[in-house]
């Protein structure tokens, strides 16, 4: 059966393509909604996680971001937080925080591979570049 472009195109765009998973949170008494990332999402993130300066992930802005992005209210899956949020979100207990980073890093097709791909790539091209952010840093996780 042959199919036009323009049919594989609308096909691409109308499937329902972004995983979702619901979480029991025990410690915090609730279960969040847990949404894979667009790929607009998962680019920006990757990119804002490799300190150009250190070419090394920065977790501590990684795991809440992607609660941030992630968590949903199970009824209406709206979001729960918003970007703004990732300091109080990083305040909170560990374990919690990490089983979502975790669930929606498996939801939106992040291994320890690409990780590890993605820092290598942004530090290859940040030392190739003439003009390096300044260490520290701090801008946007996603537009």
């Amino acid at each position: 059966m042959s199919v036009s472009n323009g049919s594989l195109r609308q096909a691409i765009l109308a499937a329902c393509d972004i995983p979702e998973k619901e979480l029991e949170i025990p410690e915090w008494g609730i279960t969040v909604l847990v949404r894979g990332l667009t790929a607009r999402e998962r680019a920006s993130l990757i990119q804002e996680a490799v300190d150009s300066g250190r070419a090394n992930l920065d977790i501590i802005q990684l795991y809440p971001a992607l609660v941030c992005l992630a968590c949903r209210d199970p009824q209406t899956k709206d979001p729960i937080f918003v970007l703004e949020d990732r300091e109080a979100v990083g305040a909170k207990a560990g374990a919690p925080v990490e089983r979502i980073a975790l669930l929606a890093m498996e939801l939106s097709g992040f291994t320890a591979r690409a990780l590890v791909e993605a820092e290598k790539n942004f530090s290859t091209a940040s030392s190739d570049s003439t003009s390096r952010a300044p260490s520290g840093s701090e801008g946007p996780l996603v537009n």
